[in-house]
């Protein structure tokens, strides 16, 4: 077939090179929640020590096993060892962190492999340029983008899903044969060994895969021997080795690590969790994903070429809200919107191609709300991306009445800082080395200065500055310690002891100036002190042209990340940290040589540019044509 846009194949080759490239780029190099933190623990056991247990059972400690099905941990294996090998080149404390970044890579990955999948599904319906609109849809407009930062299960359970269901579904041509069956019934019987709840898409899937038999004109008993029995044998061989697993280590086929208590836990009203994962304010999928709204219309469109796959895109994140409205943690916990809804949602976004492709897609109003709900998504999406989800569920109130417009409000503030910080004029910048302010409330002084600390000064053009800085070192130890002071690399102040306390006034010269206060430094003694301090800061202003110039600074600066792991992912979810949830941000925080962090950087960077730029090469001129005028294989109704 001649078409003016990309082959399928490169174009899909194309889309998997390209997210994987931006979401490289965004993803956050850490773990987020508990459930992430034993997938990771049990990819340690299996791939360092070969065993299945995470503890290090003795003679009186029983051995403890994962809550969570294997198959996570296994697929992360090769990752794993990859950051295992890179872990010896890295200072030894740097070990965990490494190893936990390189198994994040997992879910970008997997996200980009759903993305192209999503696309060659389309192009079973709809032209190029649909379909493309479909995956990127996906990949970049919904929730698949926030989670491609987070180890959880949901995106390798779509993926398993999504795989199945491509190998059964021949919209036209040739039905699947039983080799192609026999493999979806393999991918779809691992899922739920990486998600016991998994295997409630089973029997959907089964059941389609019937279908599809029967629409082929597959008669009698040939029918369950043509399609539904390679199905269920592919489905029984991963089920089998699961139920050894469990019954090893659980001593039940039926028993998971989730124990005989699970069942207690479905104890939310059924409307309070089915509504909250569609339009609950709080975590509803239309305030995550605003192009979810479409999903109705696409389905419809669907339906009108497919009736059978528009059923089987209805019944899969169905079966998703159904089982969870009354888990008594619908929402997904500590996540990013309705998080179960994640596995499915593949199937929420395929009949957007449809529609892309429909009558109705090209009318000039569905096309403006398209257009507006992607507009939408866009302060959706960065501020799922920039702001570590758990510094709204570390906070007393919880994540509040919203979590997008929790997530967009801290992102505004953290931009507006950085405005503050860098580009407004008549400011007094607390730039660097400052310890916690000791202020009450908002305030940001008083505190004391690391050994080495730095102001910036911005004040009116033209003006000269008068700065006042009231310091003092008494309560140094064992003695009081010094001051210097240097003046955009004058010394103006050396070695001056602040004890009694000083008031200092300094004439600056007009434009920007940079004061550096330096102090041999001391050891408090106080355990919830760490690091050497220089001088307390009582009081700090400046006045230019006759008026105040605003003091700014963060109360709590993020001057360092902890070492030990669990330390570093509580630092990380504290709202009161300035802090981007990008590893770019991170690495300059990392208590590592900076030889060590400029060589991850180096090489992390270097990576994902090389996945955009060959991506960008696959794609070439024709990839968002909107030329190609019929789908591959040609759309048609089934029903």
């Amino acid at each position: 077939m001649a078409t003016t846009g990309p082959h399928a194949g490169r174009a899909a080759a194309a889309i998997v090179a390209l997210l994987l490239g931006v979401y490289l780029l965004t993803t956050g190099g850490h773990l987020y929640a508990i459930d992430e933190e034993m997938m990771y623990d049990m990819s340690d056991a299996l791939g360092a020590r070969g065993v299945l247990y995470l503890n290090d059972p003795g003679p009186a400690e029983p051995p403890v096993y994962s809550t969570y099905g294997p198959g996570q941990s296994i697929v992360a294996l090769p990752l794993f060892w990859a950051g295992e090998l890179l872990a010896r080149a890295a200072p030894p404390e740097a070990g965990g962190w490494v190893s936990r970044a390189a198994v994040g890579w997992l879910n970008p990955v997997i996200t980009a492999l759903l993305a192209a999948l999503v696309y060659r599904a389309g192009r079973r319906l709809a032209p190029h340029r649909a379909a493309l609109l479909a995956a990127l849809a996906y990949g970049l407009g919904s929730t698949a983008w926030p989670y491609t930062k987070t180890f959880f299960a949901e995106p390798l359970t779509a993926l398993l899903w999504f795989a199945s269901f491509m190998l059964i579904w021949r919209p036209a041509g040739p039905p699947a044969r039983r080799r192609a069956l026999l493999l979806a019934g393999l991918l779809a019987g691992m899922a739920p060994a990486v998600k016991i709840q998994a295997g409630l898409v089973l029997p959907i899937l089964g059941l389609y895969a019937l279908y599809e038999g029967k629409r082929q004109k597959v008669k009698g008993k040939e029918l369950l021997a043509f399609s539904l029995l390679p199905f269920a044998l592919g489905a029984a061989l991963p089920l089998l080795a699961l139920a050894i697993y469990n019954t090893v280590l659980f001593g039940s086929p039926l028993r998971t690590g989730y124990g005989d208590s699970i069942w207690r836990s479905f104890s939310a009203p059924f409307w309070e969790g089915f509504g909250g994962q569609i339009w609950g304010l709080r975590r509803g999928l239309i305030w995550c994903m605003p192009l979810s709204l479409l999903a109705p219309l696409g389905l419809s469109a669907l339906w009108r070429r497919d009736r059978a796959a528009a059923l089987l895109c209805l019944a899969m994140p169905l079966s998703q809200l159904l089982f969870y409205a009354t888990w008594y943690a619908w929402d997904g916990a500590g996540a990013w919107g309705p998080r179960f809804l994640n596995a499915a949602m593949p199937f929420i976004v395929l009949p957007l191609a449809a529609l892309a492709a429909d009558p109705l897609g090209r009318t000039r109003w569905l096309r403006a709300a398209a257009i507006a709900l992607a507009v939408l998504t866009i302060p959706v999406q960065a501020a799922a991306l920039s702001i570590n989800m758990n510094q709204l569920f570390n906070r007393p109130a919880g994540d509040g009445p919203s979590q997008t417009l929790s997530h967009i409000q801290l992102m505004l503030d953290r931009i507006d800082r950085l405005y503050q910080r860098h580009l407004a004029a008549d400011r007094l910048v607390l730039w660097a080395g400052f310890a916690p302010s000791e202020g009450a409330g908002e305030r940001l002084l008083p505190r004391w200065t690391l050994p080495a600390a730095e102001l910036r000064v911005r004040p009116p053009a033209g003006a000269p500055t008068t700065l006042t800085l009231a310091a003092h070192s008494c309560w140094a130890a064992p003695e009081p310690t010094r001051l210097s002071l240097r003046l955009s690399g004058a010394t103006i102040l050396s070695d001056a002891t602040p004890c009694p306390g000083r008031v200092y006034r300094l004439l600056l010269p007009p434009g920007a100036s940079r004061i550096a206060l330096s102090s041999p430094g001391w050891e408090p003694a106080a355990r919830d002190r760490t690091g050497r301090l220089g001088v307390y800061i009582a009081d700090l202003s400046a006045a230019a042209g006759g008026r105040a110039v605003r003091v700014e600074g963060d109360r709590l600066p993020a001057e360092g990340m902890p070492a030990e792991t669990t330390a570093m992912r509580v630092w990380m979810g504290d709202v009161r940290l300035p802090l981007w949830d990008y590893w770019w941000a991170y690495l300059p925080l990392l208590p590592y040589p900076a030889g060590s962090i400029a060589g991850v950087g180096v090489i992390w960077a270097s990576i994902a540019l090389i996945c955009l730029l060959v991506g960008a090469a696959l794609a070439g001129r024709g990839f968002l044509s909107a030329g190609e005028a019929r789908a591959d294989p040609p759309p048609q109704s089934l029903l």
